[in-house]
């Protein structure tokens, strides 16, 4: 299958954006036994290699491009996310995904060099507006410190709707200094649990996925605090470890719900592995039975909480962890909620809602 994408440019990264008379070549096949999203971002990046300029190009948004290749935004998502791995693209709210660098140039600059080219820029703007290196250093240490009082305590809510998911993600969702993250499962939401109520009472944020925000608004009041919706997508290095297991193998997946089971078999489909091409295992009970399931594979899927039971029994077998986790721009947009709810508590204004 071939689909012609057209590509957008734009003056500047924040710049207002026209069309270009350009298109990415996307040829994909099904059968070719490389996963799906593995040859979208490698057409992606020769088209980039072609592109005479490339710093000024926008990718078509995940869902349109999706739609025309007639796979899951997942699929899609899997692919942006490793080009933004590699530095070669960023997502910013609102612009889309910009082309940083031609895929040549990843080997030759690090995230930090890049850092360093803004400040360089930054400073020399300052000195042409007459201010001294010392105006500018006293400036940045001023608005630096600002900004960490403004993540200081602040306190986060993660709802997830199995345990599994709930207790990874909160342990990994942010590092960011200040952020307390409280997880709490959805269904003691929807039973009104009262010390579940009163911790979503004193939250400033409320985050969970795409999945679950439309009820989660519905279940709480209007002045309680905003909900912030993520994408989840596995993990990299779980998508590379499946990628890697021979087909030839059998597959045993054992999982601790049956809703992270369905999760898992979501990815499973985009990369072409089908139920019916595995064995699953996901009673609550260990022990014996699970030792002669894990016996009988080649290799093994195993979901967080299962993972050590799981290693007990399966001596030099390839086991992999379903890790899931949000994505950059899922990341990005809760900071960038946070300091917003911060900058209107210091304006006066309620943090609750309207």
């Amino acid at each position: 299958m071939i689909v012609n994408i057209g590509l957008k440019y734009q003056a500047k990264v924040f710049g207002d954006i026209r069309m270009a008379a350009e298109e990415i070549q996307i040829s994909i096949e099904r059968k070719r036994g490389v996963a799906l999203y593995t040859q979208i971002k490698d057409a992606i990046c020769e088209a980039i290699s072609r592109s005479p300029d490339t710093k000024r190009l926008v990718l078509p948004p995940q869902r349109d491009l999706a739609s025309r290749l007639g796979v899951s935004r997942n699929t899609v998502s899997m692919a942006y996310a490793e080009l933004e791995r590699e530095g070669i693209v960023a997502s910013y709210v609102g612009k889309g995904t910009v082309v940083l660098r031609g895929v040549t140039e990843v080997e030759d600059h690090s995230r930090r060099e890049l850092l360093e080219r803004t400040i360089r820029h930054s400073v020399e703007e300052s000195l042409a507006m007459g201010f001294t290196l010392q105006d500018y250093r006293e400036c940045v240490e001023h608005f630096l410190k600002d900004k960490e009082e403004k993540f200081g305590h602040l306190k986060l809510i993660f709802v997830e709707c199995n345990r599994e998911q709930l207790l990874y993600f909160s342990e990994h969702l942010l590092s960011d200094p200040g952020v307390s993250v409280v997880p709490l499962l959805l269904r003691d939401i929807r039973s009104k649990n009262k010390d579940v109520m009163a911790e979503l009472k004193d939250a400033e944020c409320v985050v969970t996925s795409f999945y679950h925000k439309e009820e989660l608004e519905n279940l709480l009041p209007d002045k309680g605090p905003p909900i912030v919706g993520i994408h989840l997508q596995p993990e990299m290095s779980t998508i590379v470890q499946i990628a890697r297991i021979p087909r030839s193998h059998t597959l045993g997946v054992v999982a601790g719900s049956k809703q992270f089971l369905d999760e898992m078999f979501r990815t499973l489909e985009d990369m072409e592995l089908k139920e019916d091409m595995m064995e699953v295992y996901h009673r609550p009970e260990g022990g014996e039975p699970l030792r002669n399931f894990v016996d009988r594979m080649d290799s093994l899927l195993v979901s967080p909480s299962r993972k050590d039971e799981v290693k007990k029994f399966s001596k030099d077998k390839p086991v992999v962890e379903f890790l899931f986790a949000p994505d950059k721009t899922s990341i990005n947009s809760i900071r960038v909620a946070l300091l917003e709810l911060r900058q209107h508590g210091d304006n006066g204004e309620d943090l609750k809602g309207d």
